[in-house]
């Protein structure tokens, strides 16, 4: 590729070889004037091409430094005929320019100056910044001088605030609709305000005494430049890749704001459909679980002296763990000081429990001495609340992991260390499995909160921003007799609303989903607790 210039399908060619495409064409003796087919694409285009200077610096530097497996005498080949294909450019284009000159210099006509002083101002388009002078130009110049309005022109803030849903100013592009804040100003052409993400445009004044100084418009305002603009020669080159490069790049971007804010509104919508449903049954299993805690002491702590009476270590182990917080929670809750029947109750309660526990021990330690016992260290399910009490990973459901995983931990810490050797390291394993779980589940919390941030920078927090897209004041007046929305415009809305329904039902799929499988871990959590209790009342 020795020239590379850009086509109206978007597609990179060699100049040569798609000039070469466009006069096959024309042999074939079938085609209209200026409607020729895409290579790439078999879709209808002009043969207008806009010469891709950022393409062909790439391609020097990757000779320059040896980048691609090409031999030194090829890479002098390809010099020369570049710089042929420059000097025979250059010499076309010097030839047409005196062509011109010299069909304009016959009559002096008046008419002419008579004609560009009639020219619409919202009409006076002129690139005078292309590739083609040997600049690139920066990532968000547009390379024109158009029309621009005067300081006194320019929309109110006030006045923004008045016509603005929910009367705050808004985004006056339709298709944003974007809150401002701080983030906003005027745009230089039609006066109204806009954030900066809708005037990421620039372009110079069309009669400025500096040419060099940019000026920022809005989108709309490029949708209706590209509409006046010519569709041939220069200008139809930068009018194809405006509209094929820039502003496909700003619909898209524009388009998946909108989806983002959607789904969250979907998710939010769902959160309050079934969350409060899921945050009962959560509840009602925290209620169940110490229910049962409170069965187990009652059903086995009188006979937790007997050998046979636990069916496994990992049974024992329970029962320990049970006494150890039950004996814990009597020592935190102290000794009433003025009630002396209830002293007398709290000191045989203690009593109780510390009998209990004792025998327990004794029986645990006695079960792990047989070597027919399978030992099971460390299997008392001290992280049940982890195991899925939510069934994902969403943010509420690491919320509530990492509360019960804290609580979990703050209760082996304060437990009393066992005195044999086997209990003490059954405890040490507990708080440490507890302790790298939690860890893990705090990581995951930081990184699903650092996620939810950066989702919802962009205007979650506004509850009316996708009826807010769309609306449009009609009765502000644009400068310079400009009639908006225009069909271009319209179009680009329809579009957007489109994409927003095909995708309003994926995300209320999505989110339904979730919560039913949320619910049925739940349900299936609650009916396992139910099934132990009864199997705990029947022993």
């Amino acid at each position: 590729m020795v020239e590379p210039v850009i086509c109206d399908d978007g597609f990179t060619y060699d100049r040569q070889t798609i000039e070469a495409h466009f006069q096959s064409e024309l042999e074939t003796d079938y085609r209209q004037q200026n409607q020729f087919t895409s290579p790439m694409t078999g879709d209808i285009i002009t043969n207008s091409l806009l010469h891709n200077r950022n393409v062909e610096m790439q391609i020097v530097e990757s000779l320059e430094e040896r980048n691609m497996s090409v031999l030194d005498e090829d890479i002098e080949k390809w010099h020369r005929r570049r710089e042929q294909r420059r000097e025979s450019r250059t010499a076309r284009d010097k030839e047409g320019r005196n062509k011109e000159e010299q069909q304009e210099r016959p009559q002096p006509d008046i008419a002419a100056p008579i004609q560009q002083e009639e020219q619409p101002s919202a009409e006076r388009v002129r690139v005078d910044r292309t590739v083609t002078d040997g600049t690139i130009l920066s990532e968000h110049d547009l390379g024109l001088s158009v029309t621009l309005c005067n300081e006194d022109e320019r929309c109110s803030l006030h006045y923004a605030s008045l016509v603005g849903v929910g009367n705050v100013p808004r985004c006056m592009v339709a298709c944003c609709a974007k809150r401002l804040d701080n983030d906003n100003d005027w745009c230089a052409r039609c006066g109204r305000l806009a954030c900066s993400r809708c005037l990421e445009f620039h372009v110079t004044e069309y009669s400025a005494l500096n040419p060099n100084q940019l000026q920022s418009i809005c989108f709309e305002c490029v949708t209706q430049i590209i509409d006046v603009m010519g569709d041939t020669g220069t200008e139809g080159q930068v009018r194809a890749f405006i509209s094929n490069v820039r502003l496909r790049r700003y619909n898209d971007s524009l388009t998946q704001r909108a989806i983002e804010l959607q789904d969250y509104q979907v998710k939010m919508n769902a959160k309050a459909q079934f969350g409060p449903g899921l945050l009962e049954l959560r509840e009602e299993i925290r209620r169940m679980e110490r229910a049962k805690d409170e069965m187990q002491v009652q059903s086995q702590g009188a006979d937790a002296g007997s050998q046979n009476s636990f069916r496994s270590i990992a049974e024992c182990e329970e029962v320990c763990a049970v006494l150890t917080r039950h004996y814990n929670d009597l020592m935190e809750r102290g000794c009433p000081e003025q009630d002396e029947e209830g002293q007398i109750r709290y000191i045989a309660a203690i009593s109780a429990i510390t009998d209990r526990l004792e025998r327990a021990q004794l029986t645990l330690l006695e079960m792990r001495s047989r070597p027919s016992e399978v030992r099971s260290s460390g299997s008392r399910n001290t992280v049940s609340c982890f195991d899925g009490i939510d069934g994902g990973d969403s943010f509420d459901n690491l919320e509530s992991i990492c509360e019960q995983l804290r609580m979990q931990y703050i209760d082996l810490r304060r437990s009393e260390v066992p005195a044999d050797e086997f209990s003490q390291i059954a405890h040490i394993e507990a708080i440490s499995e507890v302790s790298a779980r939690l860890e893990d589940a705090e990581r995951k919390l930081v990184e699903s909160r650092s996620n939810r941030t950066s989702t919802e920078r962009i205007d979650l927090e506004d509850p009316v921003i996708l009826d807010a897209i769309g609306v449009r004041d009609n009765e502000w007046p644009l400068p310079f007799d400009l009639s908006y929305p225009t069909a271009r415009m319209e179009n680009q809305l329809d579009l957007l609303r489109g994409a927003l329904a095909q995708q309003l039902g994926v995300s209320q799929q999505k989110y339904d989903d979730e919560y039913r499988q949320r619910r049925q871990v739940l349900t299936e959590r609650h009916n396992r607790l139910a099934n132990e209790m009864r199997h705990i009342q029947g022993a």
